[in-house]
């Protein structure tokens, strides 16, 4: 089969590509809509090894989209004036939807069945986070809808490239699903200035 830079789950698994991506980098950087233990675990072996990884992901708790407020709204004026006055969120409301989330992680390891191979990547992700090696943050101004999924090379590998690092963009979430099982389409992004405008992203 000749090359490609596409990932769908079929021939090229997106857990694999990340697992070899995060061997050859110091750090990495992911959005995603959803976050589940399940998508940790299958890259767990490998955060260990980073300086730092930094994840963004979404307020699964905020369900209205802004075309479920398109469609209760009278004009298009009047939905850009709504969005853009949620753009200025008070410190309360952050904190509120922070801790649902917090809750929410709670129930779901809580309904998880009991093995040792769980327990054993809890642990480690507790680990991570408290030694400031994993940073996990909740976007709460709108459902993020993104997939992103950045590393930052080794001082080798970025010599060997010319590039500071590589991208990975799509539709997988950190999901054992988003991952491994479904039909999904992402694809590399590669180059200095890909990279850099990622970065800023």
């Amino acid at each position: 089969m000749p090359y490609s830079d596409i990932i769908d789950n079929r021939n090229v698994k997106l857990k694999d590509e990340i697992n070899a991506l995060l061997s050859s980098s110091d750090e990495a950087r992911f959005a995603v809509g959803y976050l589940y233990l399940s998508g940790f675990y299958q890259i767990a072996e490998r955060l260990g090894e980073l300086k730092e990884v930094k994840i963004l992901t979404g307020n699964t708790l905020q369900k209205e989209t802004i075309e479920e407020l398109a469609q209760s709204l009278a004009s298009e004026e009047e939905l850009k004036d709504t969005v853009e006055s949620e753009r200025i969120q008070r410190k309360s409301e952050r904190e509120r939807i922070r801790d649902g989330v917090a809750e929410a992680i709670t129930r779901n390891l809580q309904a998880l069945p009991h093995t040792a191979d769980r327990e054993r990547n809890i642990k480690r992700l507790s680990e991570f986070i408290k030694a400031g090696r994993v940073k996990i943050k909740v976007y709460t101004r709108h459902p993020l809808h993104a997939k992103a999924y950045l590393f930052k090379y080794t001082k080798d590998t970025a010599e060997a490239t010319r590039s500071e690092g590589i991208g990975i963009i799509g539709s997988s979430n950190l999901t054992i699903s988003g991952f491994h099982y479904n039909t999904e389409l992402n694809t590399y992004v590669r180059g200095q200035n890909n990279y850099a405008e990622l970065n800023r992203w």
